[in-house]
């Protein structure tokens, strides 16, 4: 999957891609302390949102790391 990903990207003219798993680390909980800290400013839907932005989406059923 990862080579057609990347195929495709440069048939699209892009320079370069990266592929990752969708582990956040402890980024969110950065995220998460960001936005409390109100540094979001007038992008309400960043506050809207939450952390919910930092997990996989329900349709992403491939663990972390399934991807060769």
């Amino acid at each position: 999957m990862p080579a057609l990903i990347r195929e495709w990207a440069a048939e699209l003219g892009f320079a370069d891609v990266g592929i990752t798993t969708p582990d956040t680390g402890e980024h969110a909980n950065h995220l998460q302390d960001w936005l409390a800290a109100g540094y979001q400013g007038e992008m309400d839907y960043m506050a809207t949102m939450g952390t919910s932005a930092t997990l996989p989406h329900p349709w992403c059923r491939a663990p972390c790391g399934s991807f060769p």
